[in-house]
């Protein structure tokens, strides 16, 4: 009967003029099926003896043109496949020659005759037989595009055929760039223009297909962004990363961004041995990115590319910024308050006294000098009132406020409104 369950449908990658995609059957285990006892002498796409039953299906998955293989190892062509089956010898084979699992039943003597086969062609030692056979895919997939608001109509995926036997994305292939032959490309399609696609699974015996569709896509075919990412800072950095930030583009086509980094600033690499570069999700507001895995004491250059899913490449690149992550810095020596001023007077009122500076507070001015190691953005200054004779641990973070956060060129901050 009709396979009782839809594929399940994906969008891998879009070009200006093109789309992508892969399935996958939902249930794997109906996708083949062993016929023991049975051979194909001709209609050979390769052999390949050395491969397990799970890897010459991952061959043949991905082949437009297999329908199937043989125990010796052998991918077979769909022309005349079933039409060209014969008996096996009956003679027992090699170890090495056959796949399957041993067939010691009784009655089984030479083992050809068996209801299954295994994952290796090297049964065990101790077995007298191996199965012989064929298997066999059980499914074709029918893909139908529509350009709304027209209706879906079927898309060929070999040419000449309405249907296809290829599984998209058979188990071990990660991604189309890794196996491309596992993806099926629509070419020919307007660009901006957006198309819907569905996928049903049908029995090669004919009966019928799925009671229903995967779900349904949509892909629309666009170019690469071509707005650069402008503004791109250093956040900061620690030990072993280094964190950047900017404002992500508006009016574009965009998903996300990308981070490129470099160690002379020419030589630009989306990736470096032990340096993590993740992709940053697109949204609004200021971003980050973090680089990580760097090493300590190393300049590193970093910019970054928005993406879409235009399989071609990245927009233009944003600026650089330069980040070298240190693995420790120095206390700011010698901080000393260079003045202290105190407003008691009470006709002075705050538009006479400095900013925020009323009658019963005063001001304390800091100042120290350079760290002896950087980069140094910026230094965080806070104070603590120690008045109360009860504290005795003066270092504990809940006594510390906050004044301010001043750049590095500064080394002087005046720290406002402190009681008397």
């Amino acid at each position: 009967g009709p396979p009782p369950f839809p594929a399940v449908l994906n969008l891998s990658s879009v070009t200006a003029t093109s789309v992508t995609l892969y399935w996958t059957p939902s249930d794997s285990a109906e996708s083949w099926s062993f016929v023991p006892g049975l051979y194909q002498p001709g209609g050979d796409i390769v052999c390949a003896p050395g491969k397990t039953v799970v890897e010459l299906q991952v061959l043949c998955e991905q082949d437009g043109q297999c329908e199937g293989f043989t125990t010796d190892g052998c991918l077979k062509s769909r022309v005349g496949f079933e039409a060209e089956w014969i008996a096996y010898d009956a003679s027992p084979s090699p170890s090495a020659s056959a796949l399957g699992f041993c067939c010691n039943a009784a009655g089984d003597p030479v083992g050809y005759k068996c209801t299954a086969a295994g994952q290796d062609f090297r049964p065990k030692p101790a077995c007298g037989c191996n199965c012989k056979g064929i298997w066999k895919k059980n499914l074709q997939f029918l893909l139908q595009m529509a350009d709304p608001p027209s209706p879906f109509a079927n898309k060929k995926v070999v040419e000449g055929e309405r249907f296809s036997t290829r599984v998209s994305k058979p188990p071990g292939c990660t991604s189309c760039s890794l196996c491309p032959k596992s993806c099926v490309e629509i070419p020919l399609l307007l660009v901006n223009r957006r198309y819907e696609f569905r996928v049903f699974t049908r029995s090669l015996n004919g009966l019928g297909y799925s009671s229903a569709s995967s779900a349904i896509i949509d892909a629309t075919p666009v170019v690469p962004p071509v707005t650069a990412v402008v503004g791109l800072a250093l956040r900061h950095t620690t030990e072993t990363s280094a964190t950047v930030e900017f404002t992500g583009i508006a009016g574009d086509v965009v998903i996300g961004y990308s981070m490129e980094i470099s160690l002379d600033g020419s030589t630009w690499l989306a990736s470096l041995d032990g340096v993590s570069l993740p992709g940053i999700p697109h949204a609004g507001g200021t971003l980050s990115g973090t680089a990580s895995g760097l090493t300590a004491g190393t300049e590193y250059h970093i910019r970054v590319l928005a993406v879409n899913l235009n399989s071609q490449g990245a927009g233009p690149p944003s600026n650089a910024v330069a980040a070298t992550p240190f693995a420790l810095l120095l206390a700011v020596a010698s901080l000393v308050p260079s003045q202290v001023t105190a407003c008691v007077t009470s006709a002075c009122g705050c538009g006479c006294c400095l900013s925020n500076l009323c009658r019963g507070t005063g001001t304390v001015s800091l100042s120290w000098a350079a760290s002896l190691i950087g980069p140094v953005t910026g230094y965080q200054v806070s104070y603590a009132d120690v008045s109360d004779t009860s504290i005795v641990q003066v270092s504990d973070n809940d006594l510390w406020v906050e004044s301010a956060v001043v750049p590095a060129s500064s080394r002087s901050h005046t720290v406002v409104g402190l009681s008397l």
